[in-house]
């Protein structure tokens, strides 16, 4: 499925670097209708936290990865995206350009891909988020059938809205 290719994505962008201390800990609140589960696949990429709309067409991922190399924001989506380029297996894939965004105050940096799931064939349109999160940064992978994208960038934004930090 594109999320196993996703969550290898992750974790092969930072290859090649000693693995640096652990990465702050930040969470989502959930807002109504939306519930915590268990992703469906086992991933290498240690996910944070998942969650799908009542819908359950609609869903998100977040990552929280340690800052590991240099290039800011837009270094580390820019390798985050070459990582998924390189390992989609999506088909019909396409995908737009990074572009730099500030949601509820938070600069981003963001992308979105669009193509036919691996596994089932079924349409999918991703929006990869990534802000700095302390001395971290944090990768959203929220995604939607394409019929219910419109209606759900408020809702994506509002998750990125209720980030917070953990104790």
């Amino acid at each position: 499925m594109g999320l196993q290719v996703l969550a290898v994505s992750l974790a092969l962008a930072g290859r090649g670097q000693a693995a640096p201390a652990t990465a702050d800990k930040f969470r989502v609140s959930l807002p109504e209708g939306w519930h915590e589960t268990t992703p469906s696949n086992l991933s290498p990429v240690k996910i944070d936290q998942y969650a799908r709309y009542k819908d359950h067409m609609t869903a998100f991922q977040l990552s929280v990865e340690r800052k590991r190399l240099g290039g800011g924001l837009m270094g580390h989506a820019g390798r985050v995206r070459k990582s998924a380029d390189e390992q989609s297996t999506l088909g019909k894939r396409q995908q737009t350009g990074l572009v730099e965004r500030t949601v509820h105050g938070h600069p981003t940096v963001e992308w979105e891909v669009t193509g036919l799931d691996g596994g089932t064939g079924a349409p999918l349109h991703y929006r990869h988020s990534t802000l700095q999160c302390g001395d971290s940064y944090c990768n959203f992978v929220f995604w939607t059938h394409p019929e219910h994208w419109a209606a759900a960038q408020a809702q994506f934004d509002e998750i990125i809205a209720r980030l917070a930090r953990m104790p």
